[in-house]
């Protein structure tokens, strides 16, 4: 098994392949005219030779970009930053949920740009401030097998507490959830901070009267929670005791689009300090191990935007993000777009970037081209197609290899390379092999990595940092907020919308919400209440002065002061699963101090009037009390009460059949599932969808009771 994410797969792995065989693919190079201003343009076919012709031309001008998604693979990084260094100029790498604030975090902290290799199958305690690692943050493949892993012998299973301001898939998992607001995320970890180091006096820096001084901002967290009915104080002591009483076997992870806030900054800084504290880095936090494709930017983003618009660029190739869509309007990167001579978008169809580039060329299916990546630190894999290219297509890598070759700039490697596999192949010759392969010839090398689909080089063991104590005046107290707050997040389904138009995630219910084909403004039952509201009925969302109209999906254990909206809906030009379904909210974020916020803004709720179906099949088919004749459907019990009576609250039904059995000669075979470990991530229910070839039947038929799924995973509500 690969030893990142042990056997396991996700929601949109399991989807990928149809992506694969999706019809509005693009089948060869397109070339957009368009008036001077870009504002109309006419799609045609054009021909390999003539677009190499004109990019070889334009990329003798210089100022060249290379704008990519997070950059996994080390041959490609290596590739485009000789191509950009060619051409005099640079490669961005930005994506949408790229965790830029945690590497901010652990660069203000102990002097590392990366994201740390979190190690939750030895944290006996995990305190989640807002990040969803079982759903959405950086790897919950990884995480929810290492996780699971905590879980599985249950006399000794881990504890999780999670501080939720959405309802994600992490915090209905938690032994223990507080619902709150994204302004309370930073109080919450100072509060920690203060109980544990000036209350109990724990650690090496309980007598630093500097940071006593600081701490005292947030002596009466516990309090305050516990006057807004947040949880009680007792609750909050305790959390602290237990993880003083893990120190080292602990784990405090906060992150996610659900924490880039105002302060998001100030809260990676007060999370690190935890953790150095609880003498966590270097155990639970492996640095050594880090995750090296996470380098996505919205800096640098901004950086570029500028330079576009001062007309210093005369060259761009965008690769793998679709920034027209999931930048909000007031980046003005379209804008600043019309400004760059020549746009070249290397991507699967016209969306809604590639309408705005002069050429769009189709660089191929994963599953269709060779390619490796560094999962972490010293761990290696090479992607290998699964099917020759089903249409006139070319990898992005063998663009740049051509464009080279044709401007006699390339160096030897790739001058040397008939193509990208040939290129890839020497890369690992050269920079991987002399890294992992010791004791074999490259050949055996290369054979063995192909088999395995991963190699690995020589693990260096992590030890704890030093924590830098001037990191600690980059927290600011965030203001007192009253009033609605919204929340952005991805979804297990569609993440940043990227395969928005794969019909099998818009059909897959949420985990939680259990809604498909939209999206929709979480709010709480008290405000639903309040407003004299139901499920569906229209709201009016105003932030920044702007209005948005969407659905209300009324969500037990969310905070009062909160609605919550997710991201990856409202696609214009993905196809014809995804155009108009639901709203795109990445506009509803804000840009304040050059920073991108998608949480914690204040908003204004109304409801409109109007009313609006959502498909939700949790209520479909239901074993309603009338029917289980007072049979519980679910059957629970606390960790205490298992362990005095490992079937409490489990009531044995007398079963009867009129069958009179089968004898068996052999094997028996059955089917049961671990709800101790099982996180309700739903990678089954795709799963047997693409195994069984399940038809899909769109949001009408779901609503009329028609879903098909094979696999049907329910949750229910308790408190």
């Amino acid at each position: 098994l690969h030893p990142l994410t042990k056997g396991g797969t996700s929601v949109r792995a399991q989807a990928h392949i149809l992506s694969l065989y999706d019809p509005e693919r693009i089948k060869g190079p397109k070339k957009n005219l368009q008036n001077k201003e870009k504002t109309n343009r006419e799609t045609i076919d054009a021909k390999w030779e003539d677009v190499d012709a004109a990019v070889v031309k334009q990329l003798a001008k210089g100022s060249v970009v290379v704008l990519t998604g997070s950059m996994a693979s080390p041959s490609t990084k290596s590739l485009s930053e000789e191509f950009a260094k060619a051409f005099g100029g640079s490669v961005v790498h930005w994506n949408a949920l790229a965790p830029e604030d945690v590497r901010e975090g652990q660069q203000l902290c102990y002097g590392e740009d990366l994201v740390p290799a979190y190690r939750f199958d030895e944290a006996k305690v995990i305190v989640s401030v807002d990040a969803d690692f079982l759903g959405t943050w950086i790897n919950p493949t990884a995480f929810t097998k290492q996780y699971s892993l905590g879980r599985k012998d249950i006399k000794n299973m881990s504890k999780l507490i999670a501080f939720d301001s959405n309802y994600s898939l992490t915090g209905a998992n938690a032994d223990i959830r507080v619902r709150i607001k994204p302004s309370q995320q930073l109080s919450i970890v100072m509060g920690l901070l203060h109980e544990i180091l000036v209350k109990k006096s724990f650690g090496k820096y309980a007598s630093d009267s500097k940071v006593k001084s600081m701490l005292e901002a947030y002596a009466n967290v516990a309090e305050t929670l516990a006057a807004n009915k947040v949880m009680e104080k007792e609750l909050f002591a305790q959390i602290a005791e237990d993880l003083i009483a893990n120190k080292g076997k602990s784990l405090v992870v906060a992150g996610g689009m659900t924490t880039w806030t105002e302060s998001s900054k100030s809260l990676q800084v007060a999370v690190n300090f935890l953790n150095s504290v609880l003498e966590n880095d270097g155990k639970t936090i492996e640095s050594k191990s880090a995750y090296v494709g996470m380098n996505g930017s919205y800096s640098e983003m901004l950086a570029l935007i500028e330079k576009m618009k001062k007309g210093a660029i005369k060259t761009i190739v965008i690769h793998g993000v679709n920034p027209v869509y999931a930048l909000p309007s007031s980046l003005g990167f379209m804008e600043a777009l019309k400004s760059v001579e020549m746009v070249i978008y290397t991507g699967d169809r016209v969306d809604e970037t590639g309408k705005q580039a002069d050429y769009v060329l189709p660089a191929g299916h994963v599953m269709e081209n060779w390619g490796d990546v560094e999962f972490v630190k010293g761990l290696y894999g090479v992607q290998q197609p699964t099917i020759r290219p089903l249409y006139d297509t070319r990898s992005m890598e063998a663009g740049l290899i051509t464009w080279l070759k044709a401007s006699n700039k390339a160096s030897k490697r790739v001058s040397s390379s008939e193509g990208h596999y040939e290129y890839l192949r020497t890369f690992w010759k050269e920079e991987i092999y002399p890294k992992a392969g010791a004791g074999k010839s490259f050949d055996d090398f290369w054979d063995e990595t192909l088999q395995s689909g991963f190699a690995q080089g020589a693990k260096v063991e992590s030890s704890a940092r030093t924590f830098r104590m001037e990191s600690l005046s980059k927290i600011t107290k965030p203001a007192d907020k009253d009033g609605m707050q919204l929340v952005l997040y991805p979804t297990i389904q569609l993440g940043d919308g990227t395969l928005a138009n794969v019909s099998w995630l818009q059909e897959l219910p949420d985990p939680i919400t259990k809604i498909c084909w939209d999206n929709y403004a979480s709010v709480s039952l008290a405000n639903a209440e309040k407003w004299k509201i139901k499920e569906g009925y229209m709201l009016a969302i105003t932030v920044d002065g702007k209005q948005y109209e969407l659905p209300a999906h009324i969500q037990p254990g969310l905070h009062d002061d909160v609605v919550a909206v997710a991201v990856g809906y409202g696609r214009s030009a993905a196809g014809k699963v995804a155009n108009g379904v639901g709203q795109n909210a990445f506009a509803m974020a804000a840009v304040k101090n050059n920073d991108v916020i998608f949480s914690g803004q204040s908003v204004t709720v109304k409801p409109t009037g109007k009313k609006y179906e959502l498909a939700n099949p949790q209520g479909h088919h239901y074993l309603g009390d009338s029917q289980t004749q007072g049979r519980k459907i679910v059957v629970e019990a606390t960790l205490k009460e298992y362990l005095q009576n490992p079937a409490a609250n489990n009531h044995q039904h007398k079963i009867w059949s009129i069958w009179s059995g089968h004898q068996y000669n052999g094997h028996k075979w059955g089917m049961a599932i671990d709800m101790n470990q099982c996180t309700g991530c739903n990678a089954c229910v795709v799963s047997c969808q693409s195994e069984n070839n399940v038809p899909v039947v769109g949001k009408k038929y779901v609503i009329d009771g028609r879903e098909m799924h094979w696999i049907r995973i329910d949750r229910y509500f308790v408190g």
